[in-house]
């Protein structure tokens, strides 16, 4: 916990027990923006390794989720997927799609979403 309230200070953040996806989303948007996207447009594959809230607001971004589809979306704990997006665009060339089979990823999206907001397990996807 010392270590989280250091970061945190670091960061320039008071708050160190929660943060609202309206602000993860502001801190993560500008990185998206300035180092993802310039490398997807360039034809680079890249990995994305974060906790869920920050995937979430990343998967808002590039779905075009309003705000309440975002707070309904449970994304699985240790379930890579992957994006392909249209360079041009970003748009996705087709849905996201999950490096497991569909009981797997049903079955993790459902304990995702009894536990709520709780889990802060680290979450990966790849961008191509």
């Amino acid at each position: 916990f010392e270590l989280l309230q250091l970061a945190m200070k670091i960061q320039g953040r008071q708050d160190t027990a929660t943060e609202s996806l309206k602000n993860l989303i502001s801190r993560t948007l500008p990185y998206w923006q300035s180092t993802i996207v310039p490398a997807v447009k360039n034809g680079q594959k890249v990995l994305i390794v974060a906790h869920g809230t920050s995937l979430r607001g990343l998967v808002k971004e590039i779905e075009n989720l309003s705000d309440e589809e975002v707070t309904q979306l449970n994304l699985p704990n240790a379930i890579p997927f992957v994006y392909e997006l249209d360079p041009s665009t970003l748009k996705p060339l087709e849905a996201k799609r999950f490096l497991a089979d569909e009981e797997t990823v049903k079955k993790a999206v459902a304990k995702v979403a009894s536990i709520g907001t709780k889990s802060d397990l680290m979450k990966t996807f790849c961008v191509t």
